[in-house]
């Protein structure tokens, strides 16, 4: 709640403190939250060095507990950071990392799972098309844009059978 009311100070000390009680208690997806949120603060903050230590060691646990959702997270955090030290090549490579770890759980949804899984899963893949059209670079734009129609076209062309009703129904 600190960093949506704009207060990234007492969001980091919460995230430190969350941290400790979560690794005492040896919950490792609230500690990789928990050091999500100390990377979002720190970033709020401009400390982008220690913002970038805390993510990443967010990112290795989420990797090691099979964590999408905190992986992605990390990536597109990774990513930003990145872009604020002006280092668009590692942002865009985490940006892609994002982007693919989002594609890997789309194929394993169902249909109808999929918008609401992936309404707010977009920041990767936006995040990739403005540097690639900020760079000029159009063809990798374009691909960006196929990638993310492809396997939603995909998986509606091989369940479309289950989507009929029968008549009487």
């Amino acid at each position: 709640m600190a960093l949506k009311t704009h207060d990234p100070d007492t969001a980091y000390m919460e995230s430190v403190k969350a941290a400790h009680d979560f690794a005492d208690r040896g919950n490792i997806v609230g500690f990789c939250n928990s050091m999500l949120r100390q990377g979002q603060a720190l970033h709020a903050l401009g400390d982008i060095a220690t913002a970038r230590l805390a993510t990443r060691i967010a990112l290795i646990f989420s990797q090691r507990c099979h964590l999408a959702w905190n992986r992605y997270s990390a990536h597109l955090l990774l990513g930003q950071l990145a872009e604020a030290e002006h280092n668009l090549h590692q942002a865009r490579r985490h940006y892609q990392a994002a982007m693919a770890t989002i594609e890997r759980v789309q194929r394993r949804l169902s249909l109808t799972m999929r918008p609401e899984f992936l309404e707010n899963k977009a920041d990767g893949f936006r995040a990739v098309m403005r540097l690639c059209l900020e760079a000029r670079e159009t063809a990798p734009a374009f691909e960006t844009i196929e990638r993310v129609k492809s396997p939603a076209f995909l998986s509606y062309l091989n369940s479309r059978n289950s989507l009929r009703w029968e008549a009487d129904s």
